[in-house]
């Protein structure tokens, strides 16, 4: 943006000719636009500042200054070279200077001396624009007079100090004033670097920067402070800066025009500040390359990392880079044509929590976006699998591997063939078996079950729960029936064994499923995380434990040495559990990649153990049980009998005689009804 140039060096006058004399006329760079604000507070006014950077007095007769719309202000009387004569202030001048953006010009006669571009106004090229500068800040250069030909790098948010030296806006509160304390200057105190710019977009000559803050609570004057890397050192001098000064917790920049320090971008970099002593104060250092774009940034906590944001004489803001998803899967340890094969990638993570995508690309024209989908080979031979994983920031990661099923020599189609001819006899044959007989069955068995549905339909996508002996279905295609805890249902399907997943039953559609009769929901069985085995697997169980970790879809609880983590399967939402705190959870345990793990069904599975529900918790089971009439005819006999002694003890305290025996008979017959 800025037309600015640096100081115009004089040229050397030939040998034994007169001296040098400056031109009559300004030249580009000698006055520039210095502060502005465009945001005046209540009842202000809008005002710009010049700045004079050369060593003569500067007459403003044939100068003007206009801004965006093309209202031209005509400028006059002089910048001095002294302190504060260097400063020119133009108040209210014509037009509007927009706070969202705008662009000035300062003109001399025909000549643009300088020009300023800020917020969203589009000269041709927006990224290296001014920040804008809301109420009650001004838009300035820091330090004074300082030209890169980058507003971006020039300006920054400060408080606005008209007709006088330029002071960066304190980082602490909008309205608070930071300025040099009048006395001594200390030139020592805690120096950190803050910030490195090594490898800009638009040119790293202009644009690099080196960045300091003073992190104690005194004023330190940089004078004689020197900073270097293996070829460059550079002595802060106030030759090059309109101040020194750094007061305490504010920023200090050095840009690589002025220091000549060029960072690194293709391999590790190192830099060092020293104090005027030569005593090594503090260092920086990254590893190269250095991407284009990215800052090397110092956060509060003193670490440092990657920004895709660069702030030149402002608080770091700091974006990190998107670091791409880690893929985690398992694939069936059994390759067989003609049978569903489980793929899962519900292990993976991504560094930053972004939200993740799915692409499976099985390498026979077969794609989903599930995250544990079911396929079916069909043919022989080699297949390339392939699995995309990206995040919302447009991070990806990609993994492959060769799938090798059936039979691929020269008579593979024969031996297919066979191949689906047995594959179609062994599991065409149905076999009625018993829920706790399921489990100890091939794979590749063809059965018929009943039991009763401990889940809502959806509520794990595609698996679905019987209460019992916990069998986990698993539906290959379609969506389940409306089923609700407490559904007696039949099924059919078929029998899977693998390590990582144990015992499920692969359903090839929601017509191989039908409802029975409606029952009462099954509870959870309570069990210590200790206690847990394959016996159990598929179970709705309740544990309790301590929170020793946590994530946006996972928590780890902790007993007794014993760890179980309990993976959040929907999108929730999820209770925020601290660190430490004691929970109760309740859900299925199931078997991924060899380990349990526990699936609540929703928020109210997971509580804070002391909010948990109290009374006795049974274990999840298909029977119900009802009182029959009997059971209750003999509690009434019962009851009956104890009134007919109290009676009798009444009757014999006032001197009747004992119905004894009507009594026995009585309670005999009561006993024997209760018992049957």
């Amino acid at each position: 943006n800025s037309s600015g140039g640096s100081e115009p060096e004089p040229e050397t006058p030939p040998h034994n000719s007169a001296p040098w004399t400056p031109p009559l006329e300004p030249q580009v760079g000698e006055v520039v636009i210095n502060e502005l604000v465009s945001d005046p507070v209540d009842g202000g006014q809008e005002w710009i500042e010049l700045y004079n950077r050369s060593d003569r007095t500067i007459n403003l007769s044939d100068f003007t200054i206009s801004e965006g719309s093309g209202a031209v202000t005509t400028l006059s009387g002089s910048l001095g070279t002294y302190e504060s004569s260097r400063y020119f202030v133009i108040y209210s001048p014509k037009g509007n200077l927009n706070n969202a953006g705008d662009v000035l010009y300062l003109n001399y006669k025909e000549t643009l001396i300088d020009q300023v571009t800020y917020g969203n106004w589009d000269d041709g090229q927006t990224t290296d624009n001014a920040p804008t500068a809301p109420d009650p800040h001004s838009l300035s250069r820091l330090p004074d007079g300082v030209d890169t030909n980058n507003d971006a790098v020039d300006f920054s948010k400060a408080t606005p100090t008209p007709g006088t030296k330029n002071i960066l806006a304190s980082s602490t509160t909008d309205d608070a004033t930071t300025e040099t304390p009048n006395g001594a200057v200390t030139s020592s105190g805690q120096l950190s670097f803050n910030e490195l710019y090594p490898n800009p977009p638009l040119g790293d000559l202009q644009n690099e920067f080196i960045e300091l803050i003073n992190l104690s609570g005194e004023t330190i004057d940089l004078t004689g402070w020197s900073v270097s890397d293996d070829i460059t050192t550079y002595i802060i001098s106030p030759l090059n800066f309109t101040s020194t000064y750094i007061p305490p917790h504010q920023i200090f920049l050095l840009p690589r025009p002025i220091t000549g320090i060029a960072l690194d971008n293709s391999n590790d970099e190192k830099i060092t500040l020293r104090s005027p002593d030569g005593k090594s104060v503090a260092t920086a250092s990254y590893s190269g390359p250095a991407v284009e774009g990215l800052s090397w940034t110092r956060d509060d906590n003193g670490e440092w990392l990657w920004s895709t944001i660069a702030t030149p004489g402002k608080n770091n803001n700091i974006k990190p880079l998107n670091k791409s998803p880690l893929i985690y899967w398992e694939l069936p340890e059994e390759l067989e044509l003609n049978i569903p094969l489980i793929f899962d990638a519900s292990d993976t993570v991504d560094p930053d929590g972004d939200h993740l995508t799915f692409t499976w690309d099985f390498g026979d024209n077969f794609y989903t976006n599930v995250i544990t989908p079911t396929h079916v080979y069909s043919q022989s031979g080699k297949y390339t699998l392939t699995l995309t994983v990206t995040d919302n920031q447009g991070g990806a990661s990609t993994k492959t591997k060769t799938l090798t099923l059936g039979n691929i020599s020269a008579n593979s189609a024969t031996n297919a063939l066979a191949s689906n001819n047995v594959s179609a006899a062994k599991t065409d044959a149905t076999t009625y078996s018993d829920l706790d007989t399921i489990k100890n069955l091939s794979s590749r068995t063809k059965v018929t079950t009943v039991g009763v549905v401990a889940v809502s339909s959806g509520t794990f996508n595609k698996d679905l729960f019987l209460a019992g002996s916990g069998l986990q279905l698993y539906l290959n295609n379609g969506s389940w029936p409306e089923f609700v805890p407490g559904d007696r249902v039949q099924v059919t399907g078929t029998v899977s064994q693998t390590k990582a997943y144990g015992s499920r039953l692969l359903v090839a559609q929601v017509q191989d499923i039908k409802l029975l009769e409606k029952t009462s929901a099954p509870p959870a069985k309570e069990m210590s995380i200790s206690d847990l085995s394959e016996d159990y697997e598929g179970w709705l169980i309740q544990v309790e434990g301590e929170v020793t970790r946590k994530d946006k879809t996972s928590v780890t609880l902790l007993n007794n040495d014993q760890i179980l983590k309990v993976n959040f399967k929907n999108n929730g939402p999820w209770p925020d559990l601290a660190v430490g705190s004691q929970v109760s959870a309740t859900g299925f345990l199931v078997l991924t990649n060899g380990e349990f793990r526990l699936w609540p069904r929703d928020a109210d599975d997971v509580v804070l153990a002391s909010a948990a529900a109290s009374g006795e918790v049974a274990g999840v089971s298909d029977i119900v049980i009802e009182p029959t009439n009997n059971n209750w005819l003999g509690y009434f006999f019962i009851a009956l009998a104890v009134l007919i002694i109290l009676a009798g003890w009444w009757w014999e305290k006032h001197g009747r005689p004992k119905p004894v025996e009507l009594w026995q008979k009585i309670w005999n017959k009561g006993k024997s009804r209760a018992i049957n």
